[in-house]
């Protein structure tokens, strides 16, 4: 009997340090002068209500001309992850990237009605396709 309660005891132990909650990292950047996106490198998302995703890239008023928009979800062919992996590699081969950069900058503007839900599937979305540069804005930036 005393070998089942130490079997169980070590059981509990064992398992409680296995599984540790973990946290997203964030990294805020230090106070000084804004770092300059080329607006070609720049995708603006904005989380709507029903799972529905509005992004731009660039300037939202050259990005409305130009039709340089849409709406999506977050389905795996046709969603926002499909999204940042087509501008990712149009900036890879070169076609958009103004003065040197390569790199996505992802900014993402939550409203009050966005979902935790959503906002946690637009961070997988980051990691999946390894955005290494994403904000999180106020509406009015």
């Amino acid at each position: 009997m005393v070998d089942l309660g130490f079997l169980l005891i070590t059981f509990f132990f064992v398992s409680t340090t296995w599984n540790r909650p973990g946290a997203v990292r964030f990294f805020i950047p230090a106070k000084g002068s804004p770092t300059l996106v080329p607006a070609k490198a720049s995708l603006t998302i904005f989380p709507l209500q029903g799972n529905q995703v509005f992004y731009y890239f660039g300037n939202m008023q050259e990005a409305m001309a130009a039709n340089q928009f849409g709406i999506c979800n977050y389905s795996l062919n046709s969603g926002i992850g499909e999204i940042i992996r087509q501008r990712q590699s149009a900036l890879k081969q070169n076609q958009l990237a103004n003065n040197g950069s390569k790199q996505l900058m992802v900014m993402i503007k939550p409203n009050a009605e966005t979902s935790y839900n959503n906002l946690v599937k637009i961070l997988d979305e980051m990691l999946i396709n390894q955005v290494s540069k994403y904000a999180f804005m106020d509406l009015g930036e």
